[in-house]
């Protein structure tokens, strides 16, 4: 393998897209053997092996095993506000489980903090299970990941086409899993 100078690196690095600046950004400080790995294995076989994005098979698990890789209590969170009727900021939701479900805050009486209802929040938006954009200074959150999607897509995208290229950015943005969001935006588009 040749050496790759710091110069070398900036170039290649400078003719990714944002998206995908980010997404490898992230991917290394998430799991930088996984990443040295997959380019050590791609550099061997002069790149055979990479997959084209739409080459990729999604084996996006369904809601429930989404769901049973959580904790039962975030799970239980889970029960309660895939009832929402919309889109719901933090706040709403609080106000949501004070009016429709006291027997909830019985069983579980940190929910009523904001720091709890964060913390089951986005472990079920990056699970996949709750769709959440930020729209100005709030966060929404909704059971329906499409309907996520949409939303985040007309605040922040409307002149662009809504597509599976969208992916990283909408991923990068709001949290949610890559492949869930790639696999909706390629349902619904």
């Amino acid at each position: 393998m040749t050496d790759i100078h710091e110069e070398d690196f900036r170039a290649a690095f400078d003719m990714l897209s944002p998206e995908a600046k980010s997404a490898l950004v992230e991917a290394i400080l998430d799991n930088p053997t996984a990443v040295e790995s997959f380019a050590l294995n791609a550099n061997q076989d002069n790149g055979e092996s990479v997959k084209m994005v739409h080459e990729v098979d999604y084996d996006i698990p369904d809601l429930e095993d989404r769901l049973d890789g959580l904790p039962r209590t975030t799970r239980e969170f889970y029960e309660v506000v895939k009832e929402v009727p919309e889109p719901l900021s933090r706040e709403d939701i609080a106000a949501f489980i004070q009016k429709e479900h006291q027997d909830f805050l019985e069983d579980h009486a940190s929910a009523k903090y904001n720091s709890w209802l964060s913390k089951h929040l986005n472990k079920l938006s990056k699970a996949g299970v709750l769709g959440k954009y930020r729209h100005n200074r709030k966060v929404f959150y909704t059971p329906d990941i499409e309907r996520a999607i949409y939303d985040w897509y007309s605040i922040n995208q409307p002149e662009e086409e809504l597509g599976p290229k969208l992916a990283n950015e909408i991923a990068s943005e709001t949290g949610m899993p890559w492949a869930v969001v790639r696999a909706t935006l390629e349902r619904v588009t």
